[in-house]
């Protein structure tokens, strides 16, 4: 019985063995760890896994603001009012710029990330976390006045939500709070609240670029939002600067007319 028990069981190892795919073994050959760099679980030297990532990001980043271009371009020609874009400027500095940003941030955290674990010889969070804050600076490759500030924006509130994810799983945290399931909702709310209020009280706060894109993509009158602006403090409105303000030009969805502007 014992040698039946064996034998059956010599029988499955094979049929499991047999039954990988070339898939699962090409990926098993993947994740293991090579001589040279026992702490690192990708294929390839660690050069060539940090050109291909920031050659691939560079690929995706140029792509990416080629298409918002072409998208803007029919967006304006649909809507008068939507700012436009020239299709000749498909490659312009601003589009390289982004791409190398991206490349650069990809580059930079997969290389951090292997230098780290081959001078401290362990992989753990902290190689992820350095890598991570020192690939970021990669954002000072874009345009102060273009790209930086709306993508600085976007990274920091990723990483408020990731924060808040991660910190939800603690023990330390309040069991009150984790039963509330709508911290993206919220967080969500808070970042458009910011905006919308800066669009109307303080537009100066806003990057000259952002501001002339809310202003276009909203379609309403600077006279219209000035006098929201000095409703909001209390301070008089002038009616007799609305002279000219269509509703046809201003692109305004309210029902309103020419006379109750």
């Amino acid at each position: 019985v014992r040698m039946t028990t064996v034998k059956q069981e010599g029988d499955l190892l094979s049929i499991s063995n047999s039954s990988k795919t070339p898939a699962s073994v090409a990926e098993s050959e993947r994740t293991k760890p090579h001589k040279d760099r026992p702490f690192c679980h990708h294929k390839g030297p660690c050069w060539l896994n940090t050109l291909v990532g920031g050659l691939r990001n560079f690929a995706a980043g140029v792509a990416l603001k080629v298409l918002v271009t072409c998208l803007r371009a029919l967006l304006a020609r649909r809507f008068p009012g939507f700012p436009s874009t020239n299709l000749r400027d498909l490659l312009n500095h601003d589009n390289v710029r982004f791409g190398l940003f991206l490349g650069a941030w990809a580059a930079g955290y997969k290389g951090i990330n292997c230098f780290l674990r081959k001078i401290l010889e362990e992989e753990n969070k902290l190689n992820a976390f350095v890598a991570g804050c020192l690939a970021g600076s990669s954002v000072l490759l874009l345009h102060k006045d273009g790209d930086r500030v709306p993508t600085s924006v976007y990274m920091f509130i990723r990483a408020v939500k990731v924060i808040a994810d991660a910190s939800l799983t603690r023990s330390w945290f309040p069991e009150i709070l984790k039963r509330f399931k709508h911290y993206d909702v919220l967080l969500m709310s808070a970042s458009a609240a910011q905006i919308l209020y800066a669009y109307i009280q303080e537009q100066h706060t806003l990057p000259a670029s952002y501001l002339k894109f809310l202003l276009g993509a909203g379609r309403k009158d600077q006279r219209i939002i000035s006098a929201v602006a000095a409703n909001g403090r209390r301070q008089p409105v002038d009616a007799g600067g609305f002279n000219g303000a269509s509703v046809k030009r201003t692109g305004c969805s309210s029902g309103a007319t020419r006379s109750s502007l």
